[in-house]
């Protein structure tokens, strides 16, 4: 969760508790007075009134807290079942496919990729995606590449292997 969906949470849960502790006490103070005959008797129902605003604000916070809880869990075995889906294509796509950071490092590679390209998955997660590519052509090609991410396109570019070997017209 991001800090602002937070925020507004615990905004919540304690508006919830504001609004239902300020009700308690001018609702059961005024039923205190009405039953008490005595100053005793008024004592007593404060006590037990106070002890039972503790039982029953313990019961509040626990079903919101709760539910809060179980949203989130909901939300997180719905994140893992799309982590799992994509995984699946990720891993059995015929084309090589990278996940790359903003700055271009590889952050993953499937297994089409470490075929086509050579290099053992942990090296290919030690490099930076312009290390596939021949130097001089470099600074074009991350040019188009950050405009393929930007417009979700791709564009075609000869590829350096791990022996060395350039590969002509592979997708990118």
């Amino acid at each position: 969760m991001n800090k602002k969906s937070d925020i507004g949470i615990i905004v919540r849960v304690v508006a919830v508790y504001l609004v239902f502790s300020v009700s308690w006490i001018l609702l059961s103070d005024c039923v205190a007075d009405w039953l008490a005959g005595n100053p005793l008797e008024l004592s007593r129902l404060q006590t037990f009134k106070g002890l039972l605003f503790v039982a029953t604000c313990s019961v509040v916070i626990f079903v919101l807290l709760y539910r809060e809880l179980r949203r989130r869990q909901i939300a997180e075995s719905g994140s893992v079942k799309s982590e799992a889906r994509f995984r699946h294509v990720f891993n059995s796509s015929a084309d090589a496919l990278f996940i790359l950071s903003d700055s271009g490092k590889i952050q993953d590679a499937n297994h089409v990729a470490v075929r086509r390209y050579g290099y053992s998955k942990d090296r290919l997660q030690h490099m930076n995606v312009e290390e596939l590519f021949p130097k001089a052509l470099r600074p074009e090609v991350m040019g188009k590449l950050r405009t393929a991410m930007a417009e979700n396109s791709t564009f075609e570019s000869l590829h350096i292997r791990a022996d060395s070997r350039i590969d002509d017209g592979g997708e990118f």
